[in-house]
């Protein structure tokens, strides 16, 4: 099956989404679907001839989280927070830290990827919900730089995750 391409960005990384109005229902039927990019955040509707989708209530979010390992440092009320980002995507992460955090606090984040020669910075984020020794976190401000640079290293994840599940598909066969 082909893939929807964003009208914005021209990218594959999209991912359909829930169905906001009674409009986009009756256009369903039809097979017209919403659907995100999930690099530039572009929400727009495509003729997907013959596609059904299944509604899944346990999953709301609009952007696919990346599993990754990526050491952070999060500044929040003059404390500093270590631990390691395990997924993230263009509208938040999920933290992984021993230091308790409440939700509801305004944050800012550094994002210290390896592959990158220095961190990425976001401005401000809040804590939605914690458990145990996690946080999630989404991002509500960064700037310009800042989102070309995750826009950049969440595309070059994506590739790297394409290409290792060819790789994978190729030995197996």
């Amino acid at each position: 099956m082909n893939h929807p391409v964003c009208p914005e960005c021209s990218t594959e990384y999209v991912r359909r989404v829930r169905r906001r109005s009674i409009a986009e229902r009756f256009l369903s039927a039809v097979y017209i679907y919403p659907f995100r990019c999930q690099l530039c955040g572009y929400r727009f509707k495509t003729l997907r001839w013959g596609d059904k989708y299944v509604r899944f209530d346990e999953d709301a979010r609009d952007y696919e989280r990346l599993e990754r390992n990526i050491p952070f440092t999060l500044i929040c009320k003059g404390m500093t927070i270590t631990g390691w980002v395990s997924e993230i995507s263009m509208s938040g992460c999920t933290l992984q830290t021993l230091t308790p955090i409440r939700p509801g606090q305004v944050t800012s984040l550094q994002l210290h990827v390896p592959t990158l020669n220095e961190s990425i910075m976001i401005d401000a984020a809040i804590v939605k919900n914690t458990s145990d020794n996690r946080a999630g976190l989404e991002f509500l401000r960064l700037s310009q730089r800042e989102r070309k640079r995750l826009q950049s290293f969440i595309r070059n994840e994506v590739n790297r995750n394409d290409l290792e599940m060819k790789k994978r598909f190729i030995v197996a066969a």
